[in-house]
């Protein structure tokens, strides 16, 4: 998603984190709204302009059950702003504010092979210094188009290292040059 998008989702999780502290449990209806979202058959109802957005969110609520009155308002909030796809990054930004105060991170992390025990380790290491964090939770992936070297992602940020972009950078330095 956009930078935009991930602004605006950071805001609405700074709220939802505030309705936390104040004993709301919230953390279930928001994990399962946020899957709900994940299905492609979900998200098309959820857009749909001939849709009204009380029966948007009635609908959506549905499934997940029983919920708080405040994450009921949240989702009727969301479909009347036609910002119901933001709910998986919400509940993603939420759950890294939540983290980053007991000194855990996420990161998201893209590697041309496969990793060994030993290289997952020291990258988990390096990934702990980086988000100033003593605990972490690596989500690897495998994409040969980066060619070598790796893709950090840790909230906001991204440190790309990639062989790929090395060499686009290469590329760009001697057109210019030319």
């Amino acid at each position: 998603m956009s930078v935009e998008a991930r602004r605006i989702a950071r805001r609405y999780a700074r709220a939802l984190v505030a309705l936390i502290d104040e004993g709301v449990d919230l953390r279930p209806g928001l994990k399962k709204l946020a899957a709900l979202m994940k299905d492609p058959d979900a998200a098309r109802f959820a857009a749909s302009p001939a849709v009204k957005p009380e029966i948007k969110a009635e609908t959506l609520a549905k499934p997940v059950g029983e919920m708080p009155k405040e994450l009921r308002a949240l989702l009727h909030l969301l479909a009347k702003r036609n910002k119901l796809a933001l709910l998986p990054l919400i509940e993603e930004e939420t759950e890294a504010i939540l983290a980053a105060r007991e000194k855990k991170a996420r990161a998201e992390v893209v590697v041309a092979a496969p990793l060994s025990e030993e290289q997952r380790k020291k990258l988990g290491e390096l990934v702990k210094r980086l988000a100033g964090a003593e605990e972490v939770a690596l989500e690897v992936r495998e994409d040969p188009d980066i060619l070598g070297g790796l893709i950090v992602r840790i909230g906001d940020r991204l440190w790309d290292a990639s062989l790929r972009s090395r060499l686009e950078a290469m590329r760009r330095a001697i057109a210019k040059a030319a």
